[in-house]
Order: structure tokens, then C-alpha cells, then sequence
């Protein structure tokens, strides 16, 4: 294995300038991970990007989106404890190359019992949003005719 490189370590106070510098130059204002335009409007605990880190070595591996930031989190969170039962990228790395061919891989051809299309939700939420709007005006009809009375 080779020898990890040494890191240059800089002061908490140059973190924004450096975070904005290598998303401008290095990264072209996009996101290291979903690729969209990260905008730099706000700042500060408001703004939308973060400097990523390696948690295991401190290494700013790049600009993200914050809630890109926590996805891989909760993604790497999840995938240390439930999947590979170990933390370390080590483990995590070979086991998400692992998840990529198995969703990349072909399915065997048959569909889950119960599953619904997208277009099925859709008409089942559209009946379900009728029948209440029906009850209610009939609710509002059966009061009016008891006030009337």
C-alpha cells in the first residue's frame, strides 16, 4: 500500500476563500457529486455548499452542495453499519462498487407482487383525493339541510 502523501494544513479563517477558489477554478462551479451549479449567493451557516473531507485522513476531497454533503453522509453512515458492518473506506469502497454492478446488473423478469407504477399511484391518489372532496360536499349538503330545517 502506498504511503498516504502529506497533507498541506490550512487555518480555519483561509477554509472559505480556498472553498470558493477550488470551486471556481477546480471544479467549474459545479458540485463534485451531482454536478449542478452550486451557487454562492449566501454564505456562511445560510449557504448552500460545503467543503468535503475526508473523515478518516481530514483531506478535502471538494465542494458540494450541503444536502449533497449529508446524503453521502447518511449513504456512508448506512452503508458502514448495515451493509459492510465496518466504518472504513477500506470496507465501504469495494462494497459501493459492489452496489453499483448490482444495480447496473439486469433483473430476472418478474415484478414484485403489489408494486404499482407511477402512473398507477398517481390514479390511485387521484381517485382517493375524489371520493374525499365527495364525502366532504355531501358532509356540507347533509349540514346545510339540517340548518335549513
Amino acid at each position: 500500500m502506498d504511503k498516504p502523501k502529506p497533507l498541506r494544513v490550512i487555518a480555519r479563517g483561509a477554509l472559505r476563500a480556498f472553498t470558493i477558489g477550488h470551486l471556481k477554478v477546480a471544479q467549474g462551479g459545479l458540485c463534485a457529486v451531482c454536478g449542478l451549479p452550486i451557487s454562492l449567493q449566501t454564505m456562511g451557516k445560510g449557504s448552500n455548499y460545503v467543503a468535503d473531507h475526508n473523515h478518516q485522513t481530514g483531506e478535502i476531497r471538494g465542494v458540494l452542495h450541503r444536502s449533497c454533503n449529508a446524503g453521502i453522509g447518511k449513504m456512508e453512515g448506512a452503508l458502514g453499519q448495515w451493509v459492510c458492518k465496518d466504518t472504513s473506506y477500506e470496507a465501504m469502497i469495494p462494497m459501493l462498487e459492489r452496489c453499483l454492478a448490482y444495480y447496473k446488473a439486469p433483473g430476472t423478469g418478474i415484478q414484485y407482487p403489489g408494486h404499482k407504477s407511477a402512473s398507477e399511484v398517481a390514479e390511485a391518489t387521484r381517485l382517493k383525493r375524489n371520493k374525499a372532496a365527495a364525502l366532504a360536499r355531501a358532509s356540507a349538503k347533509l349540514k346545510d339541510k339540517a340548518l335549513e330545517k
